[in-house]
C-alpha cells in the first residue's frame, strides 16, 4: 500500500499535494535480533530521487522513514525473506493443537 501512495505522491496526486514537504511511511521492519542494528535483517535502502544516491539504514531502529526514499521493491523481498520459517513455524504450532 505505500508503494501506491509513494507513486500517487510522485505522479496524479503531485499537484495537489505541492504544498506538503514531507510525507512519512511507517516500515513495520521485524527485528530479528532484538538488539537494534546487530544482525542487520532490517537493513532498508533509501534512493534519493532526485540524485539517484543510495543509502542504507537499519528500518528496526528508524521506523518511519522518507516516503520518497524508500526502495519498496528491496523492501517486499527483504520481509519474504522469513516466509519459509514463518510457514513451518504455524504448521508446527497447528500440529500441537
Amino acid at each position: 500500500m505505500m508503494q501506491a501512495v509513494q507513486k500517487a505522491v510522485s505522479g496524479p496526486l503531485q499537484k495537489a499535494l505541492e504544498s506538503c514537504k514531507t510525507f512519512i511511511a511507517s516500515i513495520n521492519s521485524p527485528m530479528q535480533c532484538m538488539m537494534k542494528e546487530i544482525c542487520a535483517q532490517c537493513l532498508q535502502v533509501h534512493k534519493d530521487p532526485v540524485t539517484g544516491e543510495e543509502n542504507v539504514v537499519f528500518s528496526c531502529t528508524n521506523q518511519d522513514q522518507p516516503l520518497k526514499k524508500v526502495d519498496f521493491n528491496m523492501l517486499k523481498n527483504r520481509l519474504s525473506q522469513n516466509s519459509l520459517q514463518e510457514k513451518l513455524g504455524a504448521m508446527w504450532r497447528k500440529s500441537l493443537s
